[in-house]
């Protein structure tokens, strides 16, 4: 059972997240343009999805499991989708649809997604603001996993080393100039989320978090 003080938060964000997720929209374009670098395809006979565009068979395959690579860019199938993004925030809301496009294909509970979502713009946010300083493009790995109900999300990016496992829960009397930036919504990331682990290796960050959606 979330606190109160988290309850309040998710509140309180809710019409920001709506908001800011209808910005990025208007950024990256429509939502069936933003959503996964083109139109979807969604094979039933195969059970796999796959944006549309050039195509390459994986050549790791595994039985069960077929793989679609739009060249440069996802990796999916019903149950794993690998996101390249770049380190804009207009990005974020194509993490938002991929989200959105297992939840759906898995009947993902409302407020278990939401929290996903929230979770996920928090940690992307976070990173793309505040994890480079040289001012150059860098590639943002994100791989969502289904399995038994369970959303696993790993998160995997060259900015400065960060663990948000570390990062100390934000003082909710201070007044909001004295809070750490982005200390909030690491929290609450943290908080919605029902597992997360963090770990440093070859020069990336790489965090996973799990969240139980179905």
């Amino acid at each position: 059972m979330l606190s109160a003080f988290v309850s309040r938060i998710i509140h309180q964000s809710q019409r920001r997240f709506v908001d800011a997720r209808g910005r990025l929209h208007a950024r990256a374009g429509s939502p069936s343009q933003a959503s996964l670098c083109g139109t979807a395809v969604f094979e039933k006979r195969n059970r796999r999805y796959r944006p549309a565009g050039d195509f390459a068979v994986s050549q790791h395959h595994k039985p069960g499991f077929v793989a679609i690579a739009n060249v440069g860019a996802n990796v999916s199938t019903s149950s794993h989708l690998t996101l390249s993004l770049k380190n804009d925030l207009a990005e974020i809301t194509r993490a938002s649809a991929a989200v959105d496009e297992l939840g759906e294909r898995h009947h993902a509970a409302p407020e278990a997604l939401y929290a996903v979502n929230l979770a996920l713009e928090e940690v992307l946010t976070n990173t793309i603001s505040y994890g480079y300083d040289d001012g150059a493009a860098h590639e943002i790995i994100v791989h969502f996993s289904m399995q038994d109900g369970e959303l696993t999300l790993t998160i995997t990016d060259d900015a400065r080393p960060f663990d948000p496992l570390q990062a100390p829960a934000p003082d909710v009397n201070a007044a909001l100039e004295d809070r750490p930036i982005g200390g909030l919504g690491i929290h609450l990331a943290k908080t919605m989320m029902d597992g997360m682990h963090y770990r440093y290796e070859s020069g990336k960050n790489i965090l996973t978090m799990k969240k139980k959606i179905a």
